[in-house]
């Protein structure tokens, strides 16, 4: 099993090597990816997975925070998960953290901002760098969450427009996204001749691999993993377990709370939506409308395959460690 996985993380490098193109620094990913191999934790072979519970390490963590992919719930809830102060002058809400140009401050703590990981490498070539905490979510509800998040865009004449497929036609509804390949371009390099395809998610893949990786639709399975990660879970390992199994009553609340406040106001054949986008608008999207959606963000849904593996992975460390189960089937 090891080998495997060795050979396969040799792959994707050797894929992925001409598709860097952030020219501050050379080997600015591979600081990256050194700091998350030096975490490796402790007998766990089978996946990568950093494990930051020394003391001894600068407390330096970024989140790359990818657009409608809950980033102010991360903002508010993840630093005390983890027990890395935010920076100061984060707080949930606040513009500021996520417009203008990535200025990670010098003393170490929890920096959120919406941007792409070439960005952010360039942002941390004067500094050590930082653990990358990232959410993916699921592609037609994040393109619901996209769309909507302007008050002029609904959903079924964004599609009817073409702006799924077609970024760049000259419509206000398309507000020049690239849906199906946001997440992709966020992770993996757009830029260079070199950068095909599968390089891109090659690339993609291995920055995700060095990553301490949530899923949207899990976030408190996520922030529980987080917890895990950064070896805050020691502090009250039976408080963990109360808070964090899933086949717990706390676990079950708290779980139904986020979903409720992260669903949005769209939604498919009557099955309403929470208060997230509560005086917006109610809209009801036709199947025929998610069936595009669906196909034109498949790029988008393999990469969101991809993560969710990897978060499953290290959610069975987890169980195998303390015998908390973060994920329930059911």
């Amino acid at each position: 099993m090891l080998r495997l996985v060795l050979v396969s993380l040799v792959a994707a490098a050797r894929a992925a090597a001409t598709c860097i193109t952030n020219t501050t620094n050379a080997t600015a990913d591979e600081r990256f990816y050194a700091l998350s191999r030096k975490f490796q934790c402790p007998d766990v072979d089978d996946v990568p997975m950093a494990c930051a519970w020394t003391t001894a390490w600068q407390r330096r963590v970024f989140h790359l925070h990818m657009s409608k992919m809950a980033g102010r719930e991360v903002l508010a809830c993840a630093p005390a998960a983890i027990d890395v102060r935010a920076c100061p002058g984060e707080a949930p809400g606040t513009l500021a953290t996520f417009r203008g140009h990535v200025r990670p401050p010098a003393a170490p703590c929890f920096y959120s901002y919406e941007t792409t990981w070439d960005q952010a490498v360039a942002a941390y070539a004067s500094r050590p760098p930082p653990l990358v905490v990232t959410m993916i979510r699921e592609p037609v509800a994040w393109a619901f969450s996209k769309i909507t998040h302007k008050k002029s865009r609904k959903v079924e004449p964004t599609v009817a427009a073409g702006c799924i497929e077609a970024p760049s036609t000259p419509r206000l509804e398309c507000a020049k996204i690239n849906f199906a390949r946001f997440a992709l371009e966020h992770l993996g390099s757009p830029l260079g001749p070199e950068c095909d395809a599968p390089a891109q998610v090659a690339l993609a893949h291995r920055r995700l691999d060095a990553s301490v990786v949530g899923l949207v639709e899990d976030l408190d399975a996520s922030l529980c993993l987080w917890e895990y990660q950064f070896g805050h879970h020691r502090a009250n390992a039976t408080d963990y377990a109360r808070r964090c199994d899933c086949r717990g009553d706390a676990r079950r609340a708290s779980a139904a709370a986020s979903a409720a406040a992260l669903r949005g106001n769209a939604h498919v054949v009557g099955i309403a939506g929470g208060p997230k986008h509560a005086g917006k608008y109610d809209e009801k999207v036709s199947l025929r409308a998610v069936l595009r959606i669906e196909a034109a963000l498949r790029p988008h849904a393999r990469l969101y395959d991809y993560a969710a593996g990897l978060f499953r992975r290290r959610a069975d460390v987890v169980a195998r460690a303390t015998g908390v189960q973060l994920l329930c089937d059911e």
